[in-house]
């Protein structure tokens, strides 16, 4: 007796995460037989890190940055990518918003940067959600700018002829972190008088001493 054989084909496409059940029966003159089907709508699952950033000190006017990195490690295509804007001195930017969402073991980036505009302490928190999960950033950092040390403070000129010129000097550094900017002041009048070569393009940079 000859035996033949043929094939029910049965295909699953999850447009929902979770589990999907479903049953067919078939009839024919030789019987009958139901095939139970089942079938897991699989989540998009991200992992983020770093996810907190201390940019430490920086000078003031300049710009540090760094990178948080962003991997889908489900089975779905991360996509609905909302949040994670933060306001001045922080800044930031993405990849991750891409045409199809981010597949499988792809990974993407969001960068922060901090530019402090005034010395101080600065944070922020900012939070991005997607289909597959959400995460929070935490950002702080320190602008500095520069700190004078003027050395000596004080000048004793001693006994001068009339009619001469005696000349000291006070040498200004930079121990701070950033330039030395914004310089006023520093004038007298006669029989006194001064001059600087402190207030230069860019600005007395860190470690630099004028006299």
């Amino acid at each position: 007796m000859l035996f033949r054989s043929c094939q029910f084909s049965f295909t699953f496409s999850p447009t929902s995460t979770g589990t999907k059940t479903s049953s067919s029966s078939v009839s024919t003159n030789g019987g009958s037989f139901v095939i139970a089907l089942r079938g897991v709508g699989a989540p998009a699952q991200l992992v983020a890190s770093p996810t907190a950033f201390d940019f430490g000190p920086v000078a003031v006017g300049t710009t540090v940055s760094r990178t948080v990195t962003v991997r889908n490690v489900g089975l779905t295509p991360l996509t609905g990518w909302t949040g994670g804007g933060v306001a001045a001195p922080f800044g930031g930017g993405q990849n991750c918003v891409v045409a199809g969402g981010l597949l499988q073991n792809q990974t993407c980036s969001f960068i922060y940067s901090f530019t402090p505009s005034s010395a101080g302490a600065f944070t922020a928190t900012t939070s991005v959600t997607t289909n597959g999960g959400s995460f929070s950033i935490t950002l702080k950092g320190r602008g500095n700018a520069g700190l004078v040390v003027a050395n000596p403070l004080g000048i004793d000129f001693g006994p001068v002829k009339v009619g001469g010129t005696a000349t000291r000097s006070v040498t200004i550094r930079n121990a701070g972190i950033g330039p030395v900017t914004g310089w006023t002041g520093g004038g007298l009048v006669a029989p006194f008088g001064a001059g600087q070569n402190c207030n230069v393009a860019g600005g007395l940079e860190i470690g630099r001493a004028h006299v």
